[in-house]
């Protein structure tokens, strides 16, 4: 190798080592004794040396073309590398070195743990967003617009919906849009100006970041394509389509009598919804509580399902047990086909119908007796949702999330 001390040009050839680099890259490690570069290299042992932009004034020909921006780190260098100028006293060296590592190392921390905590914070943000969303959108088509959004914040900003970081925003942070008479939108945040404040930071404010912001949105929209019923909603009596007529022209059934109607001898419309031996107490229980299981529809064949009739329940009985129910939204089976008779009579379920149940009377003069229901809109997170090419329901419906 030769030296030019004025300029510090160094023709250096290291075959097989680097033969041409490009992006002025050199990582020498252990070089051998063949390789002395004689007053930088006098010595190797093992050193590590990396090289990064080398500054064009130290040019080895067809090795570094043009780096500039010189950064040399020189770890394990002996005393007797010494480069004037830069490399003349090496104390220090191993102390700045550490400083940048630790640097680093908390700003990494800082990332990892602050953007954790903002992980966390988000999804419990776009859990309550979710929540206000679907429990908003069924009132709105219950009670209206002004109830859709009471409900939205209030399940929004439940405490339970912030287990881990067990700061829930208050409703000065929910912001409900109605969007359509079946689509609700829901935004809540964590940000200055709010009840809550943004999220605090725990490494970041080393370098005066004390904060940050999060933000969740929900729309969501009600899905007709009910073809089941959940636990808890299902009336036991089945209701016939023909009886489900639209003559005003809202789009729902008008009110009706639908009970009692002799479907059959000795049948009077209540199902065996579970294919057993059913007690008067259970059937007091199906209306008092609901059906305690899901009934679906089948979604090939006939697309129905064949029930039984349960002909051993008594007037008197289902008149106490339904008063129960007043006022509530509740679900009826609709049936379009029944076979045989008595015990062994089947309804034939094709669907499902949404009803409020608003006078019971089946005991004395059969002409005075009747159960009076105003069919209306349901929607429930109970309701099971068919395929592709399954038909609406015009009462039932279930919330889902487009957004």
């Amino acid at each position: 190798m030769k030296i030019n001390k004025n300029t510090r040009r160094y023709s250096w050839s290291l075959p097989g080592l680097v033969a041409d680099e490009g992006g002025a890259v050199i990582v020498a490690i252990g070089l051998p004794d063949s390789w002395l570069l004689p007053g930088l290299l006098a010595d190797e042992g093992g050193a590590v040396i990396v090289a990064i932009g080398l500054p064009d004034s130290w040019s080895p020909p067809g090795l570094l073309a043009d780096e500039g921006g010189a950064v040399i780190v020189a770890i394990g260098l002996p005393d007797s590398w010494s480069l004037p100028g830069l490399l003349a006293d090496e104390e220090g060296a191993t102390v700045v070195i550490v400083a940048v590592v630790l640097a680093v190392l908390i700003g990494f921390a800082a990332m990892v743990i602050d953007l954790g905590v903002l992980f966390v914070v988000r999804g419990e943000l776009q859990n309550a967003a979710d929540a206000g969303a679907l429990a908003g959108v069924v009132e709105l088509v219950h009670n209206g617009e002004d109830y859709a959004q009471t409900m939205a914040v209030a399940f929004a900003t439940d405490d339970g919906q912030f287990r881990l970081n067990h700061t829930a925003p208050e409703a000065d942070a929910v912001d409900v849009i109605v969007l359509g008479p079946e689509t609700l939108r829901v935004q809540i945040r964590r940000s200055a100006g709010t009840a809550a404040g943004p999220v605090p930071t725990i490494f970041a404010r080393i370098w005066g970041r004390e904060s940050m912001g999060a933000a969740a949105v929900a729309v969501t929209t009600l899905d007709h394509r009910v073809i089941g019923v959940g636990p808890g909603i299902l009336m036991p009596i089945a209701v016939r389509d023909t009886w489900l007529v639209d003559g005003d022209g809202d789009g729902l059934p008008d009110p009706k009598d639908i009970y009692p109607h002799i479907q059959s001898e000795a049948n009077f419309g209540v199902l065996d919804l579970d294919g057993g031996e059913n007690s008067n107490d259970d059937i007091k229980f199906w209306i008092e509580y609901g059906f305690d299981d899901y009934l679906i529809l089948p979604e090939d064949g006939c697309k129905c399902l064949k029930l039984e009739g349960d002909p051993g329940i008594s007037g008197s009985s289902l008149t106490t047990f339904l008063g129960s129910q007043y006022g509530n939204r509740v679900v009826f089976p609709v049936f379009n086909k029944v076979t045989d008779k008595a015990a062994g009579t089947l309804y034939y379920v094709i669907s499902f119908v949404g009803a409020i149940i608003t006078d019971v009377k089946l005991t004395g003069d059969q002409a005075d007796r009747h159960i009076d229901v105003t069919f209306t809109e349901f929607a429930s997170t109970k309701f099971i949702l068919g395929g592709e090419g399954t038909d609406p329901n015009p009462t039932l419906s279930a919330p889902v999330l487009i957004q």
